[in-house]
């Protein structure tokens, strides 16, 4: 009989853990994980905020009296580092150990970018009379140094491949992209007059940019091209190319249109990007596509409010942005999603700016009745 009251209590404390199991995932299934972003606080002063499910009130992690310019959390999850008018800053996914490790007197250091491994990252360097150029910065040690044997050449917008093994920096208006491979020293321009960094495949050697381009308009629909009329537009489209010179495959289409933002799925299967009709006031719509420019729509289609630069959640099945209503010019920006299979947009945070998802896994607790 004790041997039976054993199995019994066994059973009973098993059940007992897979009730609170199963009513944990049906509380936390396809919850979104965790959201950083900038806000105010009550002296109207950039903190840095996370909010860990939709029904959670914010929790603030800075409390800093300098002007928060941007922050990046390293891709582990484990850091985030943040930049302030006075310098670059540190501190553990929790918001504790905050100390300075790069401070900049005399520019301004900001757009943080981490490089895969976790410790080095890449920053912006302004100085009076200087064109930006970027540094490394060690984030244990705090040594700092040039990317460029030439400090005196512009570069900005890092962003790095997937395994890190490439970086891309644009270098001027001019000379467009410039990528560069740590492991065998190759090296290649794409031009990108835009300026605006590359986007790379989640696992694959191919990217994303954003460049211009002229569109013809015929005035009659005929074959004499030299005897109707011309027209002309400049479209500001989105383009596909590989690290081994395969480039300039269009995704925004042959239409004159303002293409920006650009994010791929995390499968690799779909981009999201902004567009909006070129040299107008309206906000930028979210659009989704197949990397080859096929199976095209829009996601949202509200004129006067404009998407900020979206993010996909690491199950692809929401959409993290910043979204502003142009028709209040005084008003701030807020946070939000967009469920991309039903459409549905739900509200984060209502005063808020440039999101990211947390890299960590869910810090969700374990409930049971």
């Amino acid at each position: 009989m004790k041997g039976m009251g054993r199995v019994v209590g066994l059973l009973v404390v098993g059940l007992a853990a897979l009730a609170g199991w199963l009513v944990w995932r049906a509380r936390t299934s396809g919850a979104p994980p965790s959201v950083l972003y900038l806000g105010w606080d009550e002296q109207d002063r950039i903190q840095l905020y996370r909010i860990e499910r939709e029904d959670d009130a914010p929790e603030q992690l800075t409390a800093e009296t300098a002007v928060i310019l941007n922050f990046a959390p390293s891709p582990d999850g484990q850091q985030i580092a943040y930049a302030t008018d006075s310098g670059l800053w540190l501190m553990d996914e929790n918001g504790r150990s905050h100390h300075a490790i790069l401070p900049c007197p005399n520019a301004q250091c900001d757009q943080i970018v981490w490089h895969p491994d976790n410790r080095r990252l890449l920053y912006e360097r302004r100085e009076t009379g200087k064109p930006p150029q970027l540094w490394w910065l060690d984030s244990a040690t705090g040594e700092t140094v040039p990317l460029q044997n030439d400090a005196n050449g512009p570069s900005q917008a890092a962003s790095f491949s997937a395994g890190g093994r490439w970086v891309s920096y644009a270098v001027s208006p001019e000379q467009g992209l410039e990528f560069y491979n740590f492991a065998d020293g190759r090296r290649f321009q794409i031009t990108a007059v835009l300026g605006t960094p590359a986007v790379w495949h989640p696992s694959n050697p191919v990217f994303l940019y954003r460049n211009q381009r002229l569109v013809t308009f015929h005035g009659a629909d005929d074959g004499d091209h030299q005897g109707h009329s011309h027209d002309y537009g400049l479209a500001e489209v989105l383009l596909l190319a590989d690290v081994n010179g395969r480039s300039g495959d269009p995704i925004s289409g042959e239409g004159i249109v303002d293409d920006a933002s650009p994010a791929w799925s995390p499968d690799g299967e779909w981009i999201v990007f902004g567009r909006k009709p070129p040299g107008t006031a309206v906000g930028r719509q979210l659009w989704l596509a197949r990397p080859d420019g096929s199976e095209v729509k829009a996601l949202t289609n509200e004129p006067l409010i404009h998407h900020g630069v979206p993010s996909w959640s690491g199950d692809g099945r929401y959409l993290l942005f910043q979204r502003f209503d142009t028709s209040r010019p005084n008003a701030k920006p807020g946070v939000w999603l967009l469920e991309v299979a039903t459409g549905t947009m739900t509200e984060v945070a209502a005063a808020g700016f440039q999101p990211v998802w947390e890299p960590s896994p869910q810090k969700l607790s374990i409930q049971s009745n």
